[in-house]
């Protein structure tokens, strides 16, 4: 992950910490040797100066300088974890790990690759979009495909007892509202024999929609409620899945972002699952299977069109819970699939390890507790904005018998990407 430090602020540094008081011989850290290695571009014939200053938690500890002249240096430095940065220039981008663990006895080798700035290398970050209008209220998901009608009342207070807002929709709705702690509680006009009525939250789980369920709504945020209806009677009509977008809805079809994006499905059904119905949708749909009785599993993915094609999206990512555990035993029953769409894009994730010939590395990220998993064995896995993401790396020796063995480099926990950060991200290891 690239990270710049204005020359003042580390000269300033350096300036302060020059003066620093003597330690006791017998109270000074155990130590280790740091190789300090700079990478000098091809392309670059000018003279290069870079110092690498490295820091404890905030703390500065040391400056290294290295130059084309004197391009590796070994110091002694303290047997802890540093945090490595280096001061920003108007000609050189610098790519480095953002910490390194110094491990008494082992090969501690940190390097600084120099190249030259020009528009590829400032293209890594990720432009950000120009603000759109917000909205702050609660946005109410209606997925009807029973044709109800679904009356809807929201209190200021959990105790209160007259609505500040209500109303009988059928449809999805926006209700504007002042940022604020609000409660929500739901039935249909007309109840019906053998169906169920329920609320879902923006993880899917069920909620009892007559009791007053609270949202917080916060300033240009759009706060989630959403309502299917569930069959209570098996084995009187034919099967079908119904594929409801909640959350991230707005971003389906031609967006604001000037995306055209639609969800891409795949429904495998019928004794072995053999036969399969596909297509895509930008809205609620409801697929027809045709039998009482019936296996099905269904498979999604998010998709552009770029022109006439349709390709998979690098700048959305797909959750929908329980879509991959396996087939649903349908006996007559619509079955609701409650599909989640965040914006995304593709970051490619770098070590700096060296890999024998029978070695490779494995990438594997979770994000939104597990509901969005990737795995990748080129380091480049496509990340939502803004929802803590863990990330595990492992190098993986194969013998010659074709035996795998795993061993792990790093594992990194609550970890962000967000609009407009660096696309290539550095990790180093963590692993004692």
């Amino acid at each position: 992950m690239k990270k710049v430090l204005i020359a003042f602020t580390i000269i300033l540094t350096f300036m302060v910490f020059s003066c620093a008081m003597d330690i006791p011989e017998e109270n000074l850290p155990e130590t280790a040797d740091l190789t300090i290695n700079l990478e000098i571009s091809e392309e670059i014939k000018d003279d290069v100066q870079v110092n690498v200053a490295l820091f404890i938690n905030d703390a500065f500890t040391t400056n290294i300088a290295l130059s084309n002249e004197e391009n590796s240096k070994t110091e002694k430095v303290a047997v802890t974890t540093y945090n490595v940065r280096v001061q920003d220039n108007e000609h050189f981008d610098f790519d480095y790990p953002d910490s390194i663990k110094i491990v008494a006895g082992g090969k501690n080798t940190l390097t600084i690759k120099v190249t030259q700035k020009s528009e590829a290398s400032e293209g890594e970050e990720d432009p950000v979009d120009p603000p759109l209008v917000t909205y702050t209220g609660i946005s109410i998901d209606f997925c009807n495909v029973f044709d109800k009608t679904l009356h809807y009342e929201i209190y200021d207070s959990r105790h209160a007892s007259d609505p500040i807002k209500s109303g009988d929709i059928k449809k999805d709705e926006f209700i504007d509202l002042k940022p604020g702690t609000y409660y929500i509680s739901s039935n249909l006009v007309e109840p019906i024999d053998n169906i169920e009525f329920w609320a879902i939250s923006e993880t899917s789980d069920q909620i009892d929609p007559s009791n007053k369920i609270g949202i917080n709504v916060t300033e240009g945020k759009r706060a989630f409620i959403g309502y299917i209806i569930k069959d209570k009677n098996i084995g009187t009509r034919n099967s079908r899945i119904v594929i409801n977008p909640t959350v991230g809805k707005e971003y389906l079809g031609e967006n604001a972002f000037g995306h055209n994006v639609l969800i891409d499905y795949t429904i495998n059904y019928g004794t072995g699952l053999t036969q399969k119905k596909t297509g895509t949708t930008t809205t609620d749909h409801v697929i027809d299977l045709g039998y009482e009785f019936i296996p099905a599993k269904c498979e999604f993915t998010v998709c552009e069109m770029v022109g006439d094609d349709k390709v998979a999206s690098e700048n959305y990512v797909l959750w929908c819970k329980e879509v991959y555990s396996g087939s649903d035993d349908l006996q007559g029953m619509t079955y609701t699939k409650n599909i989640c769409i965040y914006r995304a894009a593709t970051v490619e994730f770098k070590v700096d390890t060296e890999l024998a010939k029978n070695q490779s590395l494995e990438f594997y990220t979770n994000q939104n507790y597990n509901r969005i998993y990737k795995y990748s064995t080129d380091g480049k896995i496509t990340l939502a904005y803004d929802l803590p993401y863990d990330i595990d790396v492992y190098v993986v020796t194969t013998d010659e018998g074709g035996n795998k063995s795993f061993t792990t480099y790093c594992n990194y926990d609550g970890l962000v990407f967000s609009q407009g950060d660096s696309k290539v991200i550095h990790l180093a290891s963590n692993v004692e």
